[in-house]
This record gives structure tokens, sequence and C-alpha cells, in this order.
């Protein structure tokens, strides 16, 4: 149903009831005078007809025209009190108070009129803008309010431009739309991959505690497992999973490093040969075997190499697996005991602390290695 100025303006007579009389002045009159009040002079209320009767004793507003003025206050009033605007923004917005009064007076059907860009569609696009805006918003919090002074400056010009206007508040809101958007999805990706991140260190750490349980380790492979392995296992568990097939060849190889060193048991002299060979077969490509994994995933850790030659000559010690003649080697013995005290320290710094922490409490430094399991930098 299309509803005409007439029929809006009886229908805002019955909300404005008390509202009586004849207009002593022109229309055109009225807007004038609207449109040339100075913003330092707009009520806070918006409360024109007060105004208008204080700077004008001798003019009488007709009931269509104190209708329009009384309801376009409240109008704007009503929005201030459901939008919850910023204080600066409401002064910004409450200057184009006389221009909505004085748009009405010409056209009270103005807001109904959806097929064409008016005051209302500008007002639409800044309260869009401002809803949820404060003035801790930074560089970007002040572009807005700069915005917002700029288009409410304009409106009050004569003739105002709509549809430029318009034109630009879609294009300036639609780059911030963008860029707040191209915010959520950085900060969404970097709180995705702490988890991931953590998740990766869970399942790298339990990997590794799995494998090297209650096995001989010397300090050396010890400090290569919770060094560079375990980062390589993290970063291998994020680019790749836990499920596919680098996984499980991470797991294979992991514990085939633990496994060549072990001592032999073997019931006779030819089956600890054929074990011996078995074990030199591996020890010919188990290095080149870590870091052909290190290369595909573009992993470069600082102290690699100087780590693999440690293991290298771990496995060059005469009698190595035979008999005790590999040096400082241990059991690796899994306990949470001192994790407490080296939570997030580099696994150089919980090596340190932990024989520290060994030699002060008594405890053997098979245990205090052993600790090393998941106190994880």
């Amino acid at each position: 149903m299309t509803v005409n100025a007439r029929q809006l303006i009886d229908a805002l007579q019955h909300r404005y009831a008390n509202i009586q009389g004849e207009s002593s002045i022109s229309a055109d009159e009225l807007v004038s005078f609207i449109r040339s009040i100075p913003e330092t002079e707009i009520p806070a209320d918006g409360n024109l007809i007060s105004l208008i009767q204080k700077a004008n004793p001798d003019w009488q507003l007709g009931a269509a025209e104190q209708t329009v003025l009384a309801s376009s206050r409240d109008c704007l009033t009503l929005i201030f009190n459901l939008i919850n605007l910023a204080p600066e923004i409401q002064q910004r917005i409450l200057t184009t108070t006389p221009i909505v009064a004085a748009e009405l007076l010409h056209n009270p059907a103005l807001p109904l009129q959806d097929d064409a860009i008016n005051i209302f569609t500008v007002l639409d696009q800044l309260l869009d803008a401002t809803i949820g805006w404060s003035g801790d918003q930074g560089r970007a919090g002040e572009k807005v309010l700069a915005q917002v002074t700029a288009a409410a400056t304009a409106l009050r010009a004569e003739p105002a431009d709509y549809e430029a206007l318009n034109a630009a508040l879609t294009n300036y809101l639609d780059k911030e739309r963008s860029r707040v958007q191209k915010l959520e999805e950085r900060l969404a990706a970097s709180e995705s991959g702490k988890l991931r991140s953590q998740k990766s260190r869970g399942m790298a750490a339990a990997l590794i505690n799995s494998a090297a349980e209650g096995q001989k380790l010397t300090a050396s492979i010890i400090g290569f497992l919770i060094g560079p392995w375990f980062e390589s296992l993290q970063l291998l568990a994020i680019n790749c999973g836990v499920e596919g097939e680098e996984w499980s060849r991470a797991t294979k190889l992991t514990e085939t490093i633990i496994w060549t060193y072990q001592p032999i048991n073997a019931d006779s002299s030819e089956q600890a040969n054929a074990e011996k060979q078995r074990l030199y077969r591996i020890l010919e490509h188990l290095t080149d075997e870590i870091r052909d994994m290190l290369l595909a995933l573009e992993h470069s850790a600082d102290n690699l190499e100087a780590a693999l030659a440690d293991l290298e000559e771990d496995h060059r010690v005469d009698g190595f697996r035979s008999g005790p003649g590999l040096r400082g080697i241990r059991t690796y013995r899994y306990t949470q005991s001192p994790r407490a005290a080296v939570a997030r320290q580099s696994a150089a710094s919980c090596c340190a602390k932990l024989t520290a922490w060994s030699l002060a409490s008594g405890s053997s430094i098979q245990k205090v290695k052993s600790q090393l399991a998941l106190s994880w930098p």
C-alpha cells in the first residue's frame, strides 16, 4: 500500500493530538529558518519547536508543522537510545537534526520512499558505520570519526549531494569491512596456529617418550631427541598431521634411532654377528634418512649437524652395544617430578637446570636426563 504525505501527517497527528492550530508562516520560510540554525544552537534534545518559538515569538506553527518537528525529534531520540552511540558520534549526528526536519517538512513521506537515495539513506550508512565505535580504537577509530564529521558537514551544505555522499560512504565502508575481515582472518589463523602448535608439541613429546621409555641412551642422543628431532616432529605434525605416511615414517625412524643404542642380546656369537651386521647396514644410511626427512619439511635446525655428528661418534665407540664401552649411557625414564621448575625453558636450559637439580637433590643422572621427556620448551 502506498502512503502519501497527507496520510502520514494525519496518522502522526493522532500521536501528537495535543498540538492544534494553523501556521502563520509559509513552509518555505520555516524550512529556510530551520536550515540556517547554527550547529552551536541545536538543542541537545533535538527540540526545534522550542528554539523556533524562542527565536520567533510572533510565529504560529500549524499542527502539521509541529507534528513533523515533534516526530523527527522523537525519532532521533529513539535511535540514540536504541543504538547507544558514543557521545562524539551522537553529537555529530545531532547536527543534522535541522536538515532532517527541513526534509520532512518538504516531504513527510520521504522515509517511506525506498526507490531514491535521500538523507535517510546517508544517515543509515553513518549509523551502521558507528555502532560500537569508541574513542580508544586508534587510527581506525579516528578515520571513522573523520568520515562522520565530513558527512555531517556535507549534509548541512545546500544543496547536499546525497548520491555522492552515499557512494563515498559505501566505498569507505566496503574497504573497512574488507580490512576488518582480513584482521579477523589473521587473528583466527593465529589462534588456530597456536592450537595446532600445542597439539603438535604434545604428539611429538608422546612419540619420543613412548619410543624411549626404559631404553639405554646417551646424553648426546637425549639432547638430539629433545632438541632438533623434537622440533622436526612438531613441524611434521603441523604440516602433515599424524595420520599419514609421513608421521608413520617419522615414528619408525624415531624407534630405529633409539634401537641402535640398545645392547645386543644374543644366545650365540653367530646371532650377535648377524645383529651387528644389521646394525651396521642401518647406521650406514641412518643420518641420511634423518636429513632427507628434514629436507622434505624444509626445516634446518641450527644444531642439527652437530647433533648428527655426536650420533655418529657414539656409534664409532669400540664395544658399542656389546659391552660397557659406550660413554655416558643411561636408562631413559619419563617422570614429571621437576617439570614445574623448568617449564617453558629451552632444551639446553632444561638440561643444565635438571643436571643442577639432580646434584642438589641426590637423584641419579639417568633419572634427571629422562625427566626432560615432557619438560619441553
